[in-house]
């Protein structure tokens, strides 16, 4: 079974007409008959029924459709990326991220990319909210995962959301303020609060003191954190219960729990952010393979 002759298929599948399907290939319409039967006979079954009048596909004929399309495209892929890893050797993608968020996908899509685009160098760097906000000014990468308020700062990028997260309390399964699948707020208005520093999170700082104001208490500090992941490992040690972006119960230890809240207040949105009009191709096939990862696993955005 060759390319040419499922193209041939193709086509008489599309116009369920040998003749207009031989226009498409410069071809006659004994010639693409014959083809076609060749093709039946290579698979051992029918894949049209034809009369004088008509041309319809048969079961197999249907079945085999999708297929066809789909052998037509691995094969095309196969050989753009064959050509593009002779082309494009010296290709590099910088992406900075914020960790805790991107956490849930972009392990995954950095992997899927880099099967697909093996000639591609990817180098990759964590900092935090703040630094990104600083960084973007000047860009020194490619991609940048942040929250969206600051990536929207610099007007030069090219801004997507990706996912707008609500907010839970996490504590330790054996804390005292949980209660079966709830947590009392009265109860934590003199427990331990550990909290980002507003210096490198000051969007997140600012969401959690308004979820806590519409809680009806405040919050009793007792250390502040650069990142999402401290918090989690301090509130692991039981240092403290914290409140966090939900998407936390994906990747937090199965000794913390992540308790739903229900208030008013805007949860954070995380996006991806692009330098527009690169000369860089990496940079529009690595938008193409988060399409396709959004597509596949819609849960984690």
């Amino acid at each position: 079974m060759d390319d040419v002759k499922l193209k041939y298929f193709l086509s008489v599948a599309k116009y369920l007409n040998f003749t207009e399907a031989a226009k498409d290939h410069y071809m006659t319409q004994p010639a693409i008959s014959r083809q076609i039967s060749e093709l039946e006979r290579d698979l051992g079954t029918k894949l049209f029924h034809r009369s004088t009048r008509t041309v319809t596909l048969t079961k197999s004929g249907e079945l085999f459709l999708e297929d066809a399309k789909r052998i037509l495209s691995l094969a095309e892929n196969a050989r753009e990326r064959i050509l593009l890893a002779d082309s494009t050797e010296d290709l590099e993608l910088k992406i900075i991220y914020l960790t805790s968020p991107t956490r849930t996908f972009l392990p995954e899509l950095v992997r899927q990319f880099h099967i697909n685009h093996p000639q591609v160098s990817i180098d990759l760097h964590s900092k935090t909210a703040q630094e990104i906000a600083d960084d973007i000014q000047n860009p020194t990468a490619d991609i940048y995962f942040s929250m969206s308020s600051d990536l929207k700062q610099h007007k030069s990028m090219i801004t997507r959301n990706l996912f707008t997260d609500t907010f839970c309390f996490v504590c330790r399964n054996d804390h005292p303020c949980l209660n079966g699948s709830s947590i009392d707020p009265e109860k934590i208005a003199s427990e331990p609060f550990l909290m980002f520093q507003a210096e490198t999170a000051a969007y997140m700082n600012r969401q959690i003191l308004k979820v806590c104001r519409e809680l009806n208490f405040i919050p009793k500090y007792t250390k502040t954190y650069n990142s999402m992941d401290d918090v989690i490992l301090a509130t692991e040690c039981g240092l403290g219960i914290s409140i966090l972006p939900y998407k936390t119960r994906f990747y937090a230890p199965e000794s913390i729990s992540c308790i739903p809240i229900n208030h008013q207040t805007p949860g954070s949105t995380i996006g991806i952010a692009w330098i527009p009009d690169s000369d860089n191709p990496a940079i529009s096939w690595f938008l193409d393979q988060l399409d396709q990862l959004i597509e596949a696993n819609p849960a984690w955005f």
